[in-house]
């Protein structure tokens, strides 16, 4: 399937948008919730969470009446794209702190899971805004956490003008610091096109959390460091 063909089908899909349904039609023993807190590594947190029945994959969840959801206090406000139902909810920044998502449900109480936000992200390689030839691999560095739960997802992202393209690399914990790197052949492409692709590094590091007994799901907490750069010829 040709690249034109394959975006209009995932556009289709998003137009048709994903299947959901009230809350108060699933028992809690069919929710999932997916929890997630994500930092900027410097001053703000987003806590955000979706629930679905029948596991990651299942329809959405749309909370009822007398059901809510809290992230550190602050109740989450509701958005809808396409039949995705998130929450969200902006909350203070601070690291070492337990983040609790709170599940509140008409007649059961509440449900808590929980998670850490993960120490800042500093010494990392590349930085700043730099200028890196096509073609040249680029070897990735960091200063390791000392909590041996967290890990490290690195992506590099970046357009040529016409396409986009995207590598991953995983440092799973305990993090190593060191050892990882985008090729030759990820910082180029073939045929080669001429100028300078706009792109970037972000670095993540993730802990997870700890899941209410009674509920479905994961949390974690992510710390996220994202670093501008030019691919030049």
């Amino acid at each position: 399937m040709s690249r034109n063909k394959l975006v209009l089908s995932m556009l289709l899909l998003i137009i048709q948008g994903c299947a959901k349904t009230n809350s108060d039609n699933v028992k809690t023993s069919g929710f999932y919730a997916t929890y997630k807190i994500t930092a900027n590594n410097q001053n703000s947190a987003t806590c955000t969470s979706t629930f679905q029945v029948g596991g990651l994959t299942g329809t959405y969840l749309d909370l009822s009446a007398g059901d809510s959801i809290t992230c550190d206090g602050q109740a989450m406000s509701r958005s809808d794209f396409a039949g995705i139902v998130t929450y969200s909810a902006i909350v203070a920044y601070q690291v070492g702190k337990t983040y609790n998502f709170v599940l509140m449900r008409v007649g059961e109480g509440s449900y808590t899971s929980s998670a850490v936000l993960p120490a800042v992200i500093s010494g990392n390689s590349p930085s700043g805004n730099p200028s890196i030839h096509k073609g040249s691999p680029i070897n990735l560095l960091w200063t390791v956490s000392n909590n041996v739960f967290d890990s490290m997802d690195i992506t590099l992202s970046y357009s040529t003008g016409t396409s986009s393209y995207s590598y991953y690399k995983s440092d799973s914990f305990p993090e190593l610091g060191s050892g990882l790197g985008f090729g030759s052949s990820e910082t180029q492409v073939s045929p080669a096109v001429a100028g300078n692709w706009l792109g970037s590094i972000t670095f993540k590091r993730r802990q997870s959390g700890t899941m209410d007994v009674l509920l479905s799901g994961t949390v974690e907490a992510v710390q996220e460091l994202k670093v501008d750069l030019t691919l030049i010829d």
